[in-house]
């Protein structure tokens, strides 16, 4: 995923808590009264409970308060708006890494890790007892454990961890974890972090995913026990096999180390931005926060709402909508296609109808569900929890859940429409008090809003606009210190008077506060609601649309090019160039695991990565073809023999000068491994990859047409494996260098 990306990439909108906690913990803390209490009253339309409050005992034991990790991008500070414009934005942008006391951390990770030997995964469907036998089994829904059948195991078939050979400690650049070279960290947050790596099995008959670049999700190691990585994972690759292509990430495995010191999750890299970084280029020097009314509508009626209806249709809600949470899959200008990601808080509200959380008077009629394993019963929704924790962010989440009412699917889609609102008005009522992580004062201004306990309905707030909001916050401030001295409201904005506007949201969020745990929300008029805005007919001359020209990236020409041809047989070539390697290096520090090849570690990225390349192509000889080896080998060798050898950087100890006569050490294994891999090839003199592959219409026994390119080729390795015989002889009977204390010549 692109961290911008992902594959879980992210950067998020500072300010906007999000307090995504840990279900698995939170699923202990419920009584079972509470976990299997059904609440199915209808209330009235726009009736609110403001007398519900969370319990002091379960927000103690909650490892994390706020913003349990959804997303992985740097750490912002979040301030109370002043009067700058940065600070003013800070208000609605999702801070990743929220600041918390080092106490209160500390705590936090005790007492989950005391827990984590006390339970199974509550919502993955598996525990790691039950990876290696069969034993307890923990129910998907609600945290309640009970005993699985003795004779069948009902674990979900997604998302098993595979054990994998790692090199380096993982994820630091230069290390391997399976078939994925790590190459940088694109982002970090409080329970995890994601890191762009490279598929070296990418050209073999053997992968599957037919991805180059992919994002690891990696599970920080004081929070290793929380299940949450597990449960992602299984989501993950429900949801890649069962919705249609890029509504999610492709799924690319879950990974863990023999010791089980490092999990990953790996997935698709996306490259393309999220909706909060789209949002952010647009804004750049403008005066206003807003977006175009066509892109406002086109990023949620069209990409939001469809790619959420598609989740709720298999029976998993998101639980943690907001723009940084979707990310375009293209960046091509003609591409506008995105993908939701991140699906740590995601959940399954469908269990099979022989749970003891099924509530039978709600049966599932969906053809597809997050099933037990052998299991093609009927299923049933879940039983309505009386009382759930909030999950999500605080600007975006709904008022149902700020009054811990059980998450559905009516809520995915409350928090779609507020995303609407803030991205078509540039901000929301509550935006400065979610910057300041003051949730109770997010639910409170929510309630007054939809009319909670009998008040009027005061829709039109919504469209008022970011500056109005802002400056209603400070005067607050002001008055709260007895300041008598206020700020001038500026102008609403003029949609905020439409009578037009403000009635398709009033219906649209009339009938979300009407839904029930187990309705289906009625996505169409939703959708014909932020539709309806499409009528403006008003110029904004500073709001700006999309340049969806700018998103595309260009990519320098590599200098190997020049020396390394490129072999058209067939359509693959690599995505991966050395700008991409070199520019992560000047960033990034590499592994200090001492277990790590020594002599790579003072090696650049990309000689690194060609190094290791090769071995895997060693390791899967006879599935990669031919022409791919021989470009990758060409790749290393060509630099090795032709170019300049930096003795001093890249040799032991960094006494060294290229012209001191002795042996170079690290030089001398890049040689061998050169050596070894064009013998293991026979010096890649088949003739295979010479010609074309035949076309399908051509007659029987029809010599393939001559590739164009291949004389070139064919004399290059020729020549480079000859000098690389006589430059390897030289080197092997040189003297060895003496220790860095000594001086040469001495």
């Amino acid at each position: 995923m692109n961290a911008s990306n992902s594959n879980m990439r992210s950067e998020d909108e500072d300010g906007a808590v999000e307090e995504n906690g840990i279900e698995r913990q939170a699923a202990l803390d419920r009584t079972p009264q509470q976990s299997n209490g059904v609440k199915r009253a209808r209330g009235s339309p726009v009736s609110f409970n403001t007398e519900e409050k969370k319990d002091e005992n379960v927000t103690k034991l909650r490892p994390i308060q706020e913003n349990v990790e959804s997303q992985v991008e740097p750490m912002k500070i979040a301030v109370a708006p002043e009067s700058s414009s940065v600070a003013e934005r800070a208000a609605v942008e999702d801070d990743p890494s929220p600041i918390r006391e080092e106490e209160e951390l500390e705590s936090a990770v005790s007492k989950q890790q005391q827990r984590a030997q006390q339970r199974d995964n509550a919502e993955s469907g598996y525990s790691n007892k039950a990876r290696t036998s069969e034993g307890a089994h923990t129910s998907l829904r609600g945290g309640t454990r009970r005993k699985s059948q003795p004779q069948q195991d009902r674990r979900p078939m997604f998302g098993l961890p595979v054990i994998a050979e790692s090199e380096g400690n993982f994820p630091d650049v230069g290390s391997i974890l399976g078939r994925f070279f790590c190459i940088g960290q694109l982002g970090a947050g409080t329970f995890s972090s994601i890191h762009k790596c490279i598929n070296l099995d990418y050209f073999s008959a053997n992968d599957t995913t037919k991805r180059r670049l992919a994002a690891a999700k990696i599970e920080l190691s004081e929070f290793s026990q929380s299940g949450v990585l597990e449960s992602e994972a299984m989501i993950l690759e429900f949801l890649h096999q069962t919705l249609p292509a890029r509504t999610v990430p492709v799924y690319m495995g879950h990974y863990k180390t023999k010791d089980g010191e490092c999990a990953a999750i790996l997935m698709e890299y996306l490259p393309g931005q999220d909706m909060h970084n789209l949002r952010e280029s647009v804004m750049a020097g403008a005066h206003s926060r807003r977006m175009n009314v066509k892109d406002a509508v086109y990023l949620t009626a069209d990409v939001m709402l469809p790619l959420l209806q598609k989740m709720h249709e298999v029976g998993v809600v998101h639980r943690d909508v907001k723009p940084s949470n979707v990310v375009r899959s293209g960046v091509d200008p003609d591409d506008k296609s995105f993908s939701l990601v991140d699906f740590g808080l995601s959940k399954s509200i469908v269990v099979s109808a022989d749970d003891g959380m099924a509530d039978k008077e709600h049966p599932w009629h969906g053809k597809e569900w997050l099933k037990p394993r052998n299991y093609e019963g009927p299923a049933c929704f879940r039983k309505e929890r009386e009382k759930a924790d909030f999950r999500g962010t605080s600007m975006y989440a709904s008022p149902r859940v700020h009054q811990l009412k059980d998450y559905c699917p009516r809520d995915d889609v409350w928090s779609v429409l507020y995303v609407f609102c803030d991205l078509v008005s540039g901000g929301l009522p509550w935006m400065s008090h979610a910057a300041n992580r003051d949730r109770e004062a997010c639910q409170k201004i929510k309630e007054r809003i939809h009319g909670g306990n009998g008040g009027a309905d005061l829709t039109a707030e919504f469209l008022l606009g970011d500056e109005y909001h802002v400056t209603q916050f400070k005067n607050e401030q002001k008055r709260a210190t007895g300041d008598i001295k206020i700020y001038k409201l500026p102008e609403p904005l003029a949609m905020s008077r439409d009578v037009a506007k403000v009635e398709h949201l009033r219906v649209a969020f009339r009938h979300v506060s009407s839904l029930n745990f187990w309705d289906t929300p009625d996505y169409a008029l939703v959708q014909k609601c932020i539709k309806g805005f499409l009528d403006d007919e008003s110029t904004h001359p500073d709001v700006k649309m999309i340049n969806w020209n700018l998103q595309k990236k260009t990519v320098k020409k590599s200098p190997e090019s020049k020396r390394v041809p490129m072999l058209r047989v067939m359509e693959d070539v690599d995505p991966v160039n050395t700008e991409m390697l070199d520019s992560v290096e000047n960033t990034e520090k590499p592994t200090s695991d001492p277990n790590h090849l020594d002599f790579l570690r003072r090696l650049p990225l990309s000689m690194q990565f060609r190094y290791r390349q090769l071995d895997r192509h060693s390791i899967g000889r006879g599935q990669t073809p031919i022409h791919v080896v021989a470009r990758a080998w060409l790749a290393l060798a060509l630099p090795l023999l032709y170019e300049e050898w930096d003795a001093k950087k890249f040799e032991e100890g960094g006494h060294r000068t290229s012209t001191d006569g002795y042996r170079r050490e690290t030089y001398l294994k890049l040689l061998e491994k050169c050596k070894q891999i064009a013998d293991e090839f026979d010096s890649f003199e088949s003739a295979d990859w010479l010609f074309h592959p035949a076309s399908e219409d051509s007659r029987l026994g029809e010599k393939r047409k001559l590739n164009p390119d291949a004389k070139f080729p064919l004399v290059t390795i020729t020549r480079a494996v000859f000098h690389l015989e006589c430059t390897l002889e030289e080197e092997k009977v040189k003297r060895s260098p003496p220790p860095v204390a000594l001086k040469f010549g001495a």
